[in-house]
């Protein structure tokens, strides 16, 4: 049962815009131009188990079947599962795009993953080369930004811990990937059920959850409270029947396991104390909350709901995370300290006398123990704070202060070397070093038997060709050109 979601942005001439989402098994699009129907569909397979060649099979092709429902739907861009195709590769219907991703050829067909494009979307979308079978990314580009599309298929509750752990740590290496300042969405079939107890996560799920949370569940708000997603399917309120997707086939009650998870994006509100922000964003408020159109209570709701919200963004911006060790956490006990050496240290170089030296070590000696003071302090804190979330079950809390006590990531990069080894720091003789690599790599001779090239099946000459096209040709020619087209080289 394919599970749906319309994300509705807005064109503006201001700094921020905001994306608004909302998941729904029906919905009628009122602004048709501003909104992007997305879908995540477990199609089963692809295979037809009558050619390889997808384009060239006479009956009945499974892309045409999934391009006519998605067409009948109005489905802009749909994440796919299980398609069971071996490697990557496209095939363009009448109407969608679809772009999967397999194992190899030598291995079983199973799982896969892809997404289903819209063939007016098509100059929009960027696919990223690094996808696996069970996960796959797709970077829109929107008028609001980029956003970027993640398509994943987990694994299911009876599979090893061991294949979990690699899964869930492939999908938050994608999601570190896309920058900050995109809006990440991942839909798919994630076989987890999230539950509906949105006390304890009220910031990952709303008030409609189905059922009891599971490992897997548990392992999926984890992810997303780490960053800051939300399940959308929890947040609105839908007939039963279109809260669920999948019959366990002994207990026959009803779960969803088709999920879409968006990125909130947070304002600073650690900027909210600044009297001059305070007017600005009281002035901006009024300015774009005056005009209101609305009748019903929803509609005034949700109007004030997003007028704060673009507001609140406009003027104080979205929130920075900062990674802070413990020199920055102890500034405050340390600035003294030091800043005493350094007084020392300078009384020492003008007047280098007996007295003064004794008070430099003393004041290097209380710096000194200060900053192990201070570290040890800093630690404990650390490991307290880490030990007490992970108590009381705040998830996020303490993947914050793991995160906190690992420190920012390293970016390594490899050295280039020259045919010698040496390492080569020059920009120009980096330059000839690759000139010099490649022409090594493109200018490589390589010999052809006899024997192979008459192996080569030897097509007919099709003489027909060189002939001059008649009028009758010409004018089919000219009728079947596409309205609004110039005509090209043939």
């Amino acid at each position: 049962m394919p599970v749906f979601l319309v994300w509705v942005h807005e064109d503006s001439t201001k700094s921020e815009k905001q994306a608004q989402s909302q998941c729904t098994s029906r919905h009628k699009e009122k602004k048709r131009s501003s909104t992007l129907k997305l879908g995540t569909w477990n199609v089963r397979t692809l295979q037809t188990g009558l050619n390889e060649n997808l384009p060239d099979i006479e009956d009945v092709r499974k892309s045409a079947i999934i391009n006519d429902e998605l067409s009948r739907l109005k489905v802009d861009i749909a994440a796919l599962q299980e398609t069971r195709l071996a490697d990557s590769g496209s095939i363009k219907e009448k109407d969608n795009t679809l772009f999967w991703q397999g194992k190899a050829e030598s291995e079983v067909r199973e799982h896969g993953v892809g997404f289903a494009v819209k063939n007016t979307l098509l100059n929009t979308v960027e696919l990223k080369c690094n996808g696996s079978e069970r996960l796959l990314s797709l970077r829109l580009n929107t008028s609001i930004g980029h956003v970027t599309l993640i398509c994943a298929y987990a694994l299911t509750l009876s599979s090893t811990p061991e294949a979990k752990d690699m899964f869930y740590d492939n999908l938050l290496s994608a999601i570190n990937e896309i920058p900050t300042t995109e809006q990440v969405i991942i839909f798919g079939e994630l076989n987890a059920r999230v539950g509906s107890d949105n006390s304890a996560w009220d910031s990952c799920i709303g008030r409609f959850g189905v059922g009891k949370v599971n490992e897997n569940g548990q392992r999926l708000l984890e992810v997303c409270s780490l960053h800051s997603l939300c399940v959308t399917n929890t947040y609105f309120k839908t007939k039963p029947q279109h809260r669920v997707s999948w019959r366990h086939p002994r207990s026959k009650h009803w779960h969803q396991l088709d999920l879409i998870m968006i990125g909130r994006p947070q304002s600073d509100v650690s900027k909210m104390c600044h009297p001059d922000l305070q007017i600005q964003f009281a002035e901006s408020f009024e300015r774009e909350y005056k005009n209101i159109s609305e009748n019903t209570a929803t509609e005034k709701w949700e109007h004030l709901k997003s007028t704060i919200q673009k507001t609140s963004l406009e003027i104080f911006g979205r929130k920075i995370t900062k990674q802070n060790d413990w020199f920055d956490s102890k500034a405050v006990i340390l600035a003294p300290v030091i800043r005493a050496k350094r007084d020392a240290l300078a009384t020492y170089k003008a007047k280098p006398t007996q007295r003064n030296l004794l008070n430099l070590k003393e004041a290097r000696a209380n710096a000194q123990r200060t900053a192990r003071i201070c570290a040890n302090e800093y630690w404990v804190e650390l490991s307290d704070s880490i030990q007490l979330a992970a108590q009381v079950g705040n998830i996020r809390g303490m993947y914050e202060g793991i995160k906190k006590a690992l420190g920012p990531s390293q970016n390594k990069t490899a050295p280039l070397k020259s045919t010698t080894g040496e390492i080569i720091t020059d920009k120009c003789q980096q330059m000839h070093r690759w000139v010099e690599h490649y022409s090594e790599l493109y200018t490589t001779t390589s010999s052809v038997s006899d024997s192979a090239l008459k192996a080569i099946i030897q097509l007919p000459t099709m003489n027909e060709l060189d002939e001059t096209p008649t009028l009758s040709e010409l004018n089919k020619a000219i009728d079947n050109i596409a309205a609004r087209k110039a005509p090209g080289c043939y």
